[in-house]
């Protein structure tokens, strides 16, 4: 027979303090939003989650390791890159594990995490086209403009660009490209893609190169599209 486990009860002070401090602590993690959607981006921009993948499932890389893999002359980018993926292995995005050198100073190694699988580029439910576009400059530069909009029956992308969101659509290379990808990141077939342009009132279209976007970081198909 096993014994029942002894539970303390909770005076209604303590409930009261223990309610404040995860109002607290959520209201402390909501403050930082902006920020951990930020360097989300700058991690997708540099490959991090691309670099961490390569090292296998179960294994982990320094930040030297992964600065190793960018190409980079900066002397400073291993600090850089721990500094971004701290943030991350924080909000459980990334793993890390903490070891101790013959020195006794201490070195952290940076691996996979369920969650970051969603976060490669070529994975079937990838999210980083996602993140890369919500926190694309066209559009992070609306929001300046909402308070006005709210308070002067305005319009923030009209304030931001002189024309509607969906008129900027069309004038934005950016938009056609991302058409090339599903929402999950991955890049579609010709086929797929020929689809897509008939669907949309064209009667095909013309890849005309393919070129490295050095703003978000992804392949991406430039095309013409031929009116009917």
């Amino acid at each position: 027979m096993q014994a029942n486990k002894y539970v303390p009860q909770l005076t209604p002070k303590e409930e009261q303090e223990e309610e404040e401090d995860a109002a607290y602590v959520r209201a402390l993690q909501l403050t930082a939003g902006t920020v951990l959607a930020m360097v989300l981006k700058v991690a997708l921009e540099l490959d991090l989650f691309e670099v961490i993948v390569t090292a296998g499932p179960g294994n982990a890389m320094s930040p030297e390791e992964i600065a190793a893999r960018l190409l980079t002359q900066n002397p400073q980018a291993p600090i850089w890159v721990d500094r971004i993926l701290r943030l991350l292995v924080a909000n459980n995005i990334v793993g890390c594990t903490v070891e101790s050198g013959f020195d006794g100073r201490l070195s952290r190694k940076y691996s996979m995490a369920p969650i970051s699988k969603f976060f490669t580029k070529n994975h079937d439910s990838s999210f980083a086209s996602v993140v890369l576009l919500g926190t694309d400059k066209v559009y992070m530069d609306v929001w300046p403009h909402v308070k006005d909009s709210v308070l002067h029956d305005g319009n923030p992308a009209m304030a931001a660009y002189g024309m509607t969101a969906f008129e900027y659509q069309g004038t934005d290379p950016l938009d056609v490209c991302m058409s090339a990808y599903y929402v999950g990141g991955k890049e579609r077939t010709e086929e797929e893609f020929q689809a897509i342009a008939k669907d949309a009132g064209f009667s095909g279209f013309n890849a005309t190169r393919v070129f490295r976007n050095v703003r978000h970081g992804i392949h991406q198909v430039a095309t013409n599209l031929a009116a009917e």
